[in-house]
């Protein structure tokens, strides 16, 4: 229900912004549910409008929150969705990278700072959530985009919301748990706990975020490597498995870039991608 009144306030949005009934129905499935398929091949940069550009950077970080947590708060919690551990430390990532993006833009390439803070949170928000849309080919940005937008990749939104990835929790209780190991080898006779949302973390849910970090990058460094064997240039073999793996659409490099597509890649690359 609550995805359903979102996306009528986003198809209003989007027509209001200058799209036309269908384009808005169509772009606003693919926004909150963080999909990213446009119905033009140059994407929402085929519009080339701040408005929309805007309403769609709201709509994708809007699908990145937990939707139970959006729920309570139209029913009247106030607080519940800000005082949450991993929606905290999704704001913060979000705005830490959008920050760093916009001020590369600015400084190394003479950007326009509205227009940097514009491509920088739309392109780095697009790619975290594994939504997809680009605006700009952020490939030609420079050497510092690069790794910061493989990076991100790994990342997702928060459990519970429509966005792909590890997921920002996974990365919360990793953490404790390395916080708490590094204590212990500074203190060996300490009892150190770690901890998540103010609550300790029971052994087996580190053990399994553990497990699922192990699996997931061995997937990733399996399909890297097999794509390698392809032929595939280092990075479009690394950002193919990663884009893949996390679900996010387009890779780096000239050829999966977000100005490129998979079509030219072999088939047997098709094959190992789908898997």
């Amino acid at each position: 229900v609550i995805y359903l009144v979102l996306s009528v306030i986003w198809t209003v949005l989007y027509w209001a912004a200058g799209m036309s009934f269908f384009d808005a129905v169509i772009h606003t499935m693919t926004t909150l549910a963080t999909g990213g398929f446009s119905s033009y091949d140059d994407s929402i940069g085929h519009f080339d409008n701040w408005r929309i550009d805007l309403i769609a950077t709201l709509g994708m970080f809007v699908g990145g929150l937990p939707f139970i947590l959006i729920l309570k708060t139209i029913q009247g919690e106030k607080g519940v969705l800000f005082s949450d551990g991993q929606v905290r430390a999704y704001v913060s990532v979000v705005a830490v990278v959008i920050l760093a993006g916009a001020a590369f833009l600015w400084l190394r390439n003479g950007v326009d700072p509205v227009l940097a803070l514009r491509y920088a949170s739309f392109n780095l928000i697009s790619v975290m959530t594994g939504t997809g849309y680009a605006t700009s080919d952020f490939y030609r940005w420079g050497s510092f985009a690069v790794p910061l937008f493989f990076f991100i990749m790994f990342i997702g939104g928060c459990a519970g919301s429509t966005t792909c990835g590890m997921k920002i929790f996974r990365f919360q209780v990793l953490y404790a748990a390395a916080r708490t190991q590094i204590r212990h080898l500074f203190q060996p006779h300490g009892v150190f706990i770690p901890y998540y949302n103010r609550r300790p973390i029971p052994s087996d849910v580190i053990e399994s975020v553990l497990s699922f970090f192990f699996v997931f990058i061995l997937c990733f460094g399996l399909l890297a490597i097999g794509l390698g064997m392809l032929g595939l240039d280092y990075l479009t073999a690394i950002s193919g498995a990663a884009t893949a793996i996390c679900n996010v659409g387009p890779g780096l490099g000239e050829i999966i870039g977000p100005a490129g597509n998979f079509s030219t890649l072999p088939d047997t690359a098709k094959w190992m991608l789908s898997a």
